[in-house]
């Protein structure tokens, strides 16, 4: 498997603290279970995140069931902030959509923020630049970061791996930040890269030079 994965070391004792949009693509890829139990670290989502939970992203799939398992198996927990973590939330989302984030966004990050072993999961740009500027010395990934740990990439054979990220790709249209295109591309081939617009121009190249 190509080996210049998007992928940063991250501790294995962390915490990652999963906004919606990074939790509804590892349903998408589905074998959410299977992936959370390869990485191996704690997976949470805070209370706002859990509740804009809507809607599985592959067809004629109950996401209420699916998330009740995780659940239930504790490879995912639902968690709470306390009161220092609402302050960092109220001040996250205050202002219009232009100054403010949203509510699964900001409560994800204010959770993450008032536990030193947190990591934030997030996938929305905005939100990530906000982190990256307030809190440059802490660390925020997104959800394609997050599948390429080695430890996920190790559990799986090329082909299921694969077949994991198309499907995240196409039903859940995981955003795939730039720099990984090529990789992602080179990963699926020409045919089930042709199916991800999310992969945009830069993901039918297979190199940063586009040769």
């Amino acid at each position: 498997m190509n080996s210049r994965s998007p992928s940063i070391e991250l501790p294995l004792g962390c915490w990652l603290v999963l906004d919606a949009s990074a939790l509804i693509n590892l349903l998408g890829t589905g074998i959410a279970g299977e992936l959370v139990k390869a990485a191996n670290r704690r997976m949470l989502v805070e209370d706002y995140a859990f509740e804009e939970l809507r809607r599985h992203p592959l067809p004629e799939q109950d996401i209420q069931s699916e998330i009740a398992a995780l659940l239930d198996s504790r490879l995912l927990q639902r968690v709470r902030m306390d009161d220092g973590a609402r302050a960092l939330f109220r001040e996250l989302t205050d202002g219009d959509l232009t100054a403010g984030l949203d509510d699964g966004e900001a409560a994800t990050i204010a959770y993450a923020m008032s536990h030193a072993a947190a990591i934030p999961v997030i996938d929305e740009k905005k939100a990530s630049t906000v982190f990256v500027q307030r809190w440059a010395s802490r660390t925020i990934v997104d959800t394609v970061t997050l599948l390429g740990l080695p430890c996920i990439i190790a559990a799986f054979s090329e082909e299921q791996y694969a077949s994991a990220i198309h499907s995240a790709l196409r039903y859940a249209r995981m955003r795939v930040p730039k720099a990984a295109r090529p990789w992602v591309r080179a990963l699926l081939g020409d045919e089930r890269a042709a199916q991800c617009p999310s992969l945009g121009q830069a993901g039918f190249m297979n190199t940063p030079g586009g040769k």
